[in-house]
């Protein structure tokens, strides 16, 4: 994919914007136990078989092959810490324990041996210690994204058991929930849907807006987009989203092409994928950072990277104001790998241009805008010639939409959410700016 060029100005107004992550000590509710159970459809069903209340915690003592499963009340991000201590004889032999983290019930009967997936099952939240002296604290180092904890005891000796106390989670974020106005519109469903919205956000909300605590932990320039939109209207960190701008921005390969994602640590890096897709939707992201906020300075600095990404993207991949046919994937859009996104992403572009002649309006720069707008019209021409079939429109059972080798596009990105669910002819076409009609 090319060199990473890193802006070193950029990337120190990114360091400067670092958050100081918000720290709550919080302990378990509860011991609880589940059961597997079939239900009538055949699928499993976790059963909450009992709970006990953590007080009885200190009094349980674990010997071989037994286990306990520790309730936190809710989906907590941080590092754990407990004590353990030994009960009978003098401890004889290590105490071998495994630690499971599970967002839901399901995943304590999940077994690591029998996942099979191109995700590297290293993600998979299981820790194995061997405790050689007891009474010991023990901190462990890793970040655990989580709601329930399982301690197994693998083997101690026929000496003794052990007691696991004094467990905690030291949750960290860059926000708080309690800084924001959770809605109260009266429908418990809506309400309850808001607070876990809300508190995923929140979650995520670490040195940047990772794509997600559990796995990965990147800052996704996709992600991004849809993350900074919520927090406008939530926890209002601005500082993050103008943060992980300068980072995208302070980091591309050499050609300037912003990359799809970026590694955190050891240090700020740029990931060797590109998504086009992605690269666009930086002019959005920063069109509405600053319709936000108003931070003319950011804007002018940033700016022309917005605009470099949707000329490079004309440069190095549309022909005759046509996106051309790629062997990969150009644009994400969906994860369906059959499916064929020419005309996607070429609203996509479209799309982007929109947001590249708000831009440059914005910014004085009535050349650029006035170029963009004679492109963007070439290229819906160019889309409605191409995409287009006169007596079917664009979806018509068994043939969506043609390319000009008259192969099929999927369902999934001809539709609007509306016109899926009520079976209108409402085309993503029209909403990425091809006006179809």
């Amino acid at each position: 994919m090319g060199q990473v060029k890193n802006n070193d100005s950029f990337l120190g107004k990114a360091e400067k914007l670092k958050p100081v992550l918000k720290h709550r000590m919080l302990r378990p509710v509860g011991v609880v136990s589940f059961e597997r159970k079939k239900a009538d459809s055949g699928a499993d069903e976790m059963i909450c078989s009992g709970t006990r209340p953590i007080q009885e915690l200190p009094h349980q003592v674990l010997g071989k092959g037994q286990k306990l499963v520790l309730d936190f009340g809710d989906h907590q991000v941080g590092y754990v810490s407990f004590t353990i201590d030994a009960r009978g004889s003098h401890f004889d032999a290590p105490a071998y324990i495994r630690l499971k983290f599970a967002e839901r019930p399901s995943e304590l009967f999940d077994r690591m041996e029998d996942c099979e997936s191109w995700i590297s099952k290293s993600w998979i939240q299981e820790e194995f210690l061997h405790i050689d002296v007891m009474p010991q604290k023990i901190s462990l180092p890793r970040r655990y994204a989580f709601r329930y904890l399982q301690a197994e005891v693998i083997d101690t000796s026929s000496k003794y058991g052990i007691v696991i106390d004094g467990v905690s989670v030291d949750a960290v974020s860059a926000v708080d929930m309690a800084d924001i106005q959770l809605l109260d519109s009266g429908d418990m469903l809506l309400d309850r849907i808001d607070r876990v919205g809300a508190k995923t956000l929140m979650d995520c909300m670490q040195s940047v807006f990772e794509d997600g605590p559990k796995r990965d932990r990147r800052l996704w320039l996709g992600d991004l987009r849809l993350q900074a939109l919520a927090n406008y209207e939530t926890f209002k960190n601005y500082d993050m989203v103008k943060r992980c701008l300068y980072l995208f921005a302070g980091s591309t390969f050499s050609d300037g092409r912003i990359a799809a994602c970026l590694f955190l640590e050891p240090e700020i890096a740029a990931d060797d994928s590109y998504l086009m897709d992605y690269a666009l939707l930086f002019g959005a992201i920063l069109w509405e950072y600053y319709q936000e906020t108003g931070d003319a300075e950011t804007l002018r600095e940033l700016y022309p990277r917005a605009i470099q990404q949707i000329d490079l993207c004309m440069e190095l991949f549309v022909e005759n104001d046509l996106v051309k046919e790629q062997k990969e994937p150009l644009c994400l859009l969906d994860w369906t790998v059959e499916l064929d996104r020419q005309a996607g992403t070429q609203g996509v572009l479209i799309y982007s241009m929109g947001y590249g002649v708000k831009l440059a309006g914005e910014m004085g720069d009535g050349e650029t805008a006035r170029r963009l707008v004679v492109s963007m019209e070439r290229l819906r021409q160019t889309a409605r010639e191409s995409f287009w079939e006169e007596e079917k429109g664009p979806l018509s059972a068994g043939a969506v939409g043609r390319s000009p080798g008259r192969r099929r596009y999927g369902w999934f990105w001809q539709m609007s959410p509306a016109g899926r669910k009520a079976g209108s002819s409402s085309c993503t076409w029209r909403k990425w700016g091809l006006n179809c009609r």
